[in-house]
């Protein structure tokens, strides 16, 4: 044991090996939960958005078929955004000290409940009108159910 010993400390020093500073991994830990939560928090955006498209939904005011017009109403983008979001929430938060003791089920499910929860409150805040009009003034080809009324 002695010798296996005195061979990796001679493999340490021949290689010119140096211990990494606590800062460093204080630091990216910081990096991955920061990610986390801002993929919650977008996420929380998205859900609002995609909530208030569907309050604003008028069936009655459909034009095409039923499966046209639930896709055409779909905000797609936001979809998308809220899927990316969650998975980069997933990398960071299994990158953390602690997190390879959440599957991915669980990692998942804590994320879209908790952009869930956030999406409620800021639609009742109205913030997804806010983003919606905002989105729709200053980016080209961006429209809102509601513009589409």
């Amino acid at each position: 044991m002695d010798n296996l010993s005195q061979e990796i400390i001679h493999k340490i020093e021949a290689r010119n090996i140096q211990p990494k500073p606590r800062w460093q991994f204080l630091l990216k830990r910081s990096v991955f939960w920061f990610f986390a939560i801002i993929s919650v928090a977008v996420g929380g955006l998205a859900v609002s958005v995609i909530i208030a498209t569907f309050i604003d939904y008028d069936p009655s005011a459909r034009t095409v078929p039923l499966v046209e017009d639930i896709l055409q109403t779909i905000p797609f983008i936001w979809v998308m955004v809220f899927g990316l979001f969650i998975a980069l929430a997933y990398y960071g938060i299994r990158h953390t000290k602690t997190g390879y003791r959440y599957s991915l089920l669980k990692i998942f499910s804590m994320v879209i409940l908790a952009s869930i929860l956030l999406g409620i409150f800021l639609n009742a805040l109205d913030a997804s009108q806010n983003i919606q009009d905002y989105f729709s003034s200053g980016i080209l080809h961006y429209t809102s159910q509601k513009s589409l009324e």
